[in-house]
């Protein structure tokens, strides 16, 4: 009988070879889109100088911790296309064991298979699955979160009965509807979005006063 530590290493085996093997003929394509624009000139800075604010191209919010993976495995392999689409696939790869471990969890191993292959075969994902980008990184990091919150059914029943008193509930979707009217700000100084910016600011003090 298998441990219960050793299963999920040899399902991220399996999900690897599998899109590896699908990807085989695509790794060596050169970058594109926002690849070559940042994500790639971010993480060669990286590589280059350390820094995690790059210099070669315009500065973002994006996260750096994608762009250190890359760097790294350009430091200890080499820096090439094929180096990062497979380091990406790792990545990938780690995505879709959450969404198998996931749909395992709430359902069973066979749906949780066919959810996966589907996932991998679904074409956006498999467009961006070996590009050097951070959106298919912050799907697994959901996948797992579910995961952890459906696990922990602790977790979970408090979580409901806070939302099962409508006082609780009030707060958080006022706080929610400031957090939104904060987070857009930047497009109504430009004149874009007032009207949403103006409503949401009144829903939300109006749903504070009722707390």
């Amino acid at each position: 009988m298998r441990s219960p530590t050793l299963r999920p290493v040899l399902a991220f085996a399996a999900i690897f070879v599998f899109i590896f093997l699908l990807h085989a003929p695509l790794l060596q394509l050169p970058y594109f889109w926002d690849e070559a624009g940042y994500y790639v000139p971010a993480a060669r800075d990286i590589l280059l100088t350390g820094s995690l604010i790059p210099h070669s191209t315009l500065s973002s919010a994006h996260p750096p911790l994608v762009l250190a993976w890359l760097a790294l495995w350009w430091k200890v392999i080499l820096y090439k296309p094929l180096v990062t689409r497979a380091a990406m696939l790792l990545l990938t790869a780690f995505s879709l064991l959450g969404l198998f471990r996931l749909a395992e969890h709430v359902t069973n191993t066979q749906v949780a298979i066919a959810a996966t292959v589907c996932t991998a075969l679904y074409p956006v994902f498999f467009a961006q699955s070996s590009l050097a980008q951070v959106d298919l990184v912050a799907a697994g990091l959901i996948f797992w979160g579910l995961r952890a919150y459906f696990e922990d059914r602790r977790l979970g029943l408090l979580w409901r009965r806070k939302l099962r008193s409508s006082r609780h509930w009030r707060l958080w979707l006022s706080r929610f509807l400031v957090f939104c009217s904060g987070a857009g700000s930047e497009y109504a100084a430009c004149g874009r979005m007032r009207p949403s910016i103006t409503n949401l600011r009144s829903a939300a003090q109006t749903g504070l006063q009722h707390c």
